[in-house]
């Protein structure tokens, strides 16, 4: 049987804009900024795009040498391009990363897979497919949220994000594939959605998109700001280095936190009903999670701060009020991007899927 043209089109439009980029001239760390050194290294976006130790390479200089990095993308001739294929590439490796997390977590919880019998029925709410069923300001006021116990009776939660924010309160490994209720945070924002699996909002094209948003609403508000007070970085490159460097941590954030994920469930044996409790090595083991989280966190802290002061040549303190004044503006801007563009997210998850 023959595939339909609706997904032979996608695709095939994907083959040629890949023959296409692979053919461009050089793009990262050609310009007027100094090109010497491994970031000059690459001649076609195609090296960029099919080389995984170059993008490790890459992650690791963003972390340990953050202002080199900064300075270097600053020569970008096409920021946008080579951070979307950065951005691609480091969502495939954690779609990747996602299932072995998902299968080592299945495993480790076998006994209670096998111990929870059928599945419940699937609640009229989710039945339509993803929607929006609540908007509000405090989740402390959604209904949903009080009868399914994620807040208590007459507390006020105002969660104010800068970027929006995504989560799955009833998610856990037995579940990925039930839909179920998300919480969008956008601004001043909480938006309620049913109907929605985490293995969609897993999925490669989902983290693309919402990557790509988070990025774009923190420069839009920011930007404005930074060149009001003198900055010559344009959009397109503050852009792109954001996409970069969310990429970067995002990617190392998974590896940390499935490395994690096996040293407590090896020494602390979460799911052996033989065990005595975690004893020795397992504190040991919960010691080295909770110092890599620690470190990684830091050099995260640390990368940002140096390398947009050397991005936009702007003091620390001059920096932290550019922030505070985009903080400011995305409160009234995020939800206008934020909503709709999750809402496209979800609604278009299959031909997004066939595309990406």
């Amino acid at each position: 049987m023959m595939p339909s043209n609706k997904v032979i089109a996608p695709r095939l439009g994907m083959i040629i804009l890949c023959c296409v980029l692979v053919t461009m001239p050089p793009v990262f760390g050609q310009g007027n900024a100094d090109t010497s050194g491994d970031l000059a290294e690459e001649t076609t976006i195609g090296e960029i795009v099919l080389a995984f130790p170059n993008h490790a390479e890459k992650a690791l200089q963003m972390v340990l040498e953050p202002e080199e990095f900064a300075t270097r993308w600053k020569g970008t001739q096409r920021p946008i391009v080579v951070a979307f294929m950065t951005l691609f590439w480091c969502a495939l490796l954690l779609t990747l990363l996602s299932w072995v997390a998902r299968a080592l977590m299945l495993w480790w919880l076998r006994d209670a897979i096998d111990q929870a019998g059928a599945e419940q029925p699937l609640e009229e709410v989710h039945e339509k497919g993803p929607r929006i069923v609540d908007v509000g300001v405090s989740i402390g006021d959604c209904q949903v949220a009080l009868d399914r116990g994620w807040v208590e009776s007459g507390t006020v939660v105002l969660d104010v994000n800068m970027v929006p924010k995504v989560k799955l309160p009833e998610e856990n490994p037995l579940n990925q594939d039930t839909p179920q209720y998300m919480v969008l945070l956008t601004g001043f924002l909480y938006v309620l959605f049913a109907g929605v699996r985490p293995s969609v909002i897993h999925s490669r094209a989902f983290t693309i998109g919402l990557t790509a948003l988070f990025c774009f609403v923190a420069i839009a508000c920011v930007q404005p700001i930074a060149a009001l007070i003198g900055t010559d970085v344009t959009f397109a490159v503050s852009l792109g280095y954001t996409i970069v460097f969310g990429s970067y941590f995002m990617t190392l954030g998974m590896i940390v936190g499935i490395v994690s994920q096996i040293l407590l469930f090896t020494t602390l044996r979460v799911g052996d009903p033989d065990s005595d409790g975690p004893g020795a090595i397992g504190c040991l083991g919960f010691a080295v999670v909770w110092l890599g989280t620690m470190a990684l966190s830091f050099l995260a802290i640390k990368a940002f701060f140096v390398g947009y002061q050397t991005l936009y040549g702007f003091g620390f303190w001059t920096l932290v009020g550019t922030g505070f004044g985009g903080l400011v503006i995305s409160i009234l801007l995020s939800p206008l991007f934020s909503i709709p563009m999750v809402w496209l997210l979800l609604k278009l998850r299959k031909p997004l899927d066939i595309v990406v």
